[in-house]
């Protein structure tokens, strides 16, 4: 049967549209968080276009706005969004599937991130992907204790 008409691929495959916006209306739901309440965001974005596919996905602008989004300087330190604040994949490569991007948001709120520390950072969003962006995780992170 495949994954056609599973969301979101409907009835013809399409290049926008990914499981991360699944993933991320899931981790939403489960945490009570929205995107506003996102200190950092870290995601497996493998090319320059998956990372504005990626921020329309996780619900940080609308579908087809994520280069009005960043030229606009909201994935910046300095009043935006710290946005793959490491580099990600551009900056390492495809390596631990996302595991470096957990590390940096545990190091964010730790004040461990030295040359590129996001001040009173406490939530952040983790985005991990496999394949061909065929699977996508997110995982809402933060330094309070759950209830």
């Amino acid at each position: 049967m495949g994954v056609w008409d599973v969301d979101p691929v409907g009835p013809e495959p399409n290049l926008t549209n990914t499981g991360c916006a699944v993933a991320a209306r899931q981790a939403y739901e489960m945490s009570g968080l929205k995107p506003k309440d996102m200190h950092i965001v870290e995601t497996s974005a493998p090319f320059s276009f998956v990372n504005l596919m990626m921020l329309e996905e996780l619900g940080f602008c609308k579908k087809g706005e994520g280069g009005a989004y960043v030229m606009d300087g909201k994935v910046d330190f300095d009043g935006g969004l710290p946005f793959n604040t490491m580099g990600g994949y551009l900056s390492f490569g495809q390596m631990a599937q996302g595991l470096y991007n957990l590390h940096e948001v545990v190091d964010q709120m730790w004040g461990r991130a030295e040359g590129r520390q996001v001040e009173n950072a406490s939530v952040g969003l983790v985005h991990g992907h496999g394949g061909i962006l065929a699977s996508h995780s997110v995982m809402i992170v933060s330094r309070e204790r759950a209830q």
